[in-house]
């Protein structure tokens, strides 16, 4: 059984990669992807965590979150 998700931890503090701040000349995209990675999951919507797992950036604790909601 996965262990629970804290939902007061952003998906950076969960996977432990801390990624540098975008380029200043990067797309909403990239820098809505940024933010979202460093919001406590508890904080993000449905369609907030869909963006990083759909840029292949929350796949490892994507699954977890969603079962954690809907729990």
């Amino acid at each position: 059984m996965p262990q629970p998700v804290d939902l007061t931890q952003s998906l950076e503090q969960l996977e432990d990669v801390h990624w540098p701040g975008p380029p200043q000349d990067t797309t909403a995209l990239v820098n809505a992807v940024h933010e979202l990675r460093r919001r406590p999951i508890g904080d993000l919507r449905p369609d907030d965590l869909a963006r990083p797992i759909t840029q292949d950036v929350a796949d490892r604790h994507g699954a977890r979150v969603r079962t954690a909601w809907s729990g």
